[in-house]
């Protein structure tokens, strides 16, 4: 996971992890999204992330990823 991303929502969906995650950019004014999976039963073992400027998007993307693990 990207250093400075917190988890706002995380579910375990059979062997794996799904997070959704915001970073607030400082200086910048604007903040970053991601989903993140994990590549285990390891919680703290992420396989990917895929970052988003929009929080609709993320949000779109982590219900997707949930799913597709189900």
């Amino acid at each position: 996971m990207k250093l400075g991303m917190t988890a706002i929502k995380k579910q375990q969906v059979g062997s794996r992890w799904v997070w959704l995650c915001e970073e607030s950019l400082p200086g910048q004014g604007c903040r970053e999204w991601a989903t993140y999976v994990s590549i285990s039963p390891d919680e703290v073992a992420t396989e990917y992330g895929h970052y988003f400027v929009r929080y609709s998007n993320a949000v779109a993307d982590f219900e997707a990823r949930v799913k597709q693990y189900s």
